[in-house]
C-alpha cells in the first residue's frame, strides 16, 4: 500500500486545545473518500505540538475509524516532546495496530536538550517499540530517520543500517 504522511497541524489561538480533536476529525473524516478510491493510507505523524500526545492522536484514529487512516510512528518524537521512555513504550503499544509507516530514530532528551544518535545508541526503547509492532503485524516500511552528530559520510546511517539488519532482519 502507498502511504501519504502528514502532520496533525499547529495549535491556534482560535482552537482551544478542548477542540483539538473534533478540529482534526473533521478534517481527517472528510479525506477517507479520497483514500479510498486511491488506496492510499494517511500516517499521521507523531510530530509537532499536537499529535505528539499520544492520547490525542489515538483518541483521533479510532475516532476517523477507517482502515486507511493511521500513524507514522517515529519512535524519537514522543521523547523529543517530553514523554519519558515509559510512557513513550505505552504509546508505541497503543499505537502500533494502526501504524502505516515508521521513523525510526534514536536519541536523548527533549526539546532543547534533544541530541539525536544512531539507532540502538540512545535511550530509546527501540526493542519494545519493534516487538510492537511484529505484534501488530505490521509489515510496512521500517525506514531510519537519523538526526545525530555522525552525518558526514553517512557514518550515523550506516550505523543505523548496522542495526536494522541486526534486529528486523
Amino acid at each position: 500500500m502507498n502511504t501519504i504522511r502528514t502532520e496533525g497541524g499547529a495549535p491556534k489561538d482560535s482552537v482551544p486545545k478542548e477542540r483539538w480533536l473534533d478540529a482534526m476529525h473533521g478534517c481527517f473524516a472528510r479525506c477517507v473518500g479520497f483514500l479510498d478510491d486511491l488506496q492510499v493510507g494517511l500516517a499521521i505523524d507523531n510530530h509537532g505540538l499536537i499529535t505528539n500526545d499520544g492520547d490525542l492522536l489515538y483518541a483521533l484514529i479510532k475516532k476517523v475509524n477507517h482502515k486507511l487512516l493511521g500513524t507514522n510512528l517515529d519512535t524519537m518524537n514522543y521523547r523529543w516532546f517530553g514523554h519519558d521512555v515509559a510512557a513513550c513504550n505505552r504509546f508505541y503499544q497503543m499505537l502500533a495496530p494502526h501504524t502505516l509507516h515508521t521513523h525510526l530514530k534514536d536519541g536523548f532528551g527533549s526539546r532543547e536538550k534533544y541530541r539525536g544518535a544512531a539507532l540502538g545508541e540512545g535511550e530509546i526503547d527501540l526493542e519494545h517499540a519493534r516487538k510492537c509492532l511484529r505484534a501488530a503485524g505490521y509489515d510496512g516500511v521500517w525506514c531510519a530517520e537519523y538526526e545525530g552528530p555522525e552525518a558526514q559520510d553517512g557514518v550515523g546511517y550506516r550505523k543505523c543500517c548496522e542495526w536494522m539488519r541486526k534486529y528486523l532482519l
